[in-house]
């Protein structure tokens, strides 16, 4: 009967909605504005059915409470969850201590040598040589006013938007990866040696691939 039938597609459709159980990303950094407003974005940018799959929360704190904070949340996930740091070398102390140990609390971490910028560097094609955060905000504000005929703010919450009309996430995503190999290949092994580099392509490539 109708009825049943309609009653039947009903029960489907509850059926496959429970099925659809989000991935949770619980990102912890130690920045004040510019990583949350960037990744915020990136989260906006999802299509609204991507949004129902990936569920993106950005905790800010301390430096030195960054891994502490991390292994806090990932004893609270289930198996659809993932905990990243993301954090710049800058003047960090125990850049590379902080992120072996979260290697070993089984911690992603996507850091950025010398700050996120060089991260946004990469969506105008170019991870110029320079090791020194300051210089490296410094020199990006000149080439995203270039570019983008707009004043660079770290506290810009459209800084994603922009990136990604101005620049290319593909180019951005393929040049960092190439860049971590060049310093594996150079002799380099830990992360406060590759200048510059950064594993933030890791985490957006690994957020792009689950929303799909």
């Amino acid at each position: 009967m109708k009825s049943e039938r309609m009653a039947d597609r009903s029960r489907r459709s509850d059926r496959k909605k429970r099925l659809i159980r989000p991935i949770f990303f619980y990102i912890i950094t130690d920045a004040k504005e510019t990583e949350e407003n960037y990744l915020n974005g990136l989260k906006s940018s999802l299509k609204e059915e991507q949004q129902k799959r990936i569920k993106i929360d950005v905790v800010k704190t301390k430096t030195y409470k960054v891994l502490e904070r991390a292994i806090e949340h990932s004893q609270q996930l289930t198996q659809l969850g993932e905990t990243w740091i993301v954090f710049d070398r800058d003047q960090v102390k125990g850049f590379d201590e902080i992120i072996e140990n979260s290697k070993a609390a089984g911690i992603s971490v996507a850091w950025s040598n010398p700050c996120i910028e060089i991260w946004f560097f990469a969506y105008f094609h170019e991870m110029p040589n320079i090791n020194d955060s300051v210089k490296c905000c410094r020199m990006f504000a000149d080439r995203y006013q270039k570019i983008t005929g707009k004043k660079y703010e770290k506290s810009d919450n459209d800084i994603y938007q922009m990136l990604l009309k101005y620049g290319d996430e593909n180019d951005a995503l393929k040049l960092a990866e190439d860049k971590v190999r060049e310093h594996i290949k150079n002799g380099k092994r830990k992360a406060s040696e590759m200048i510059p580099c950064t594993l933030l392509n890791q985490l957006v490539a690994e957020i792009k691939q689950k929303a799909e």
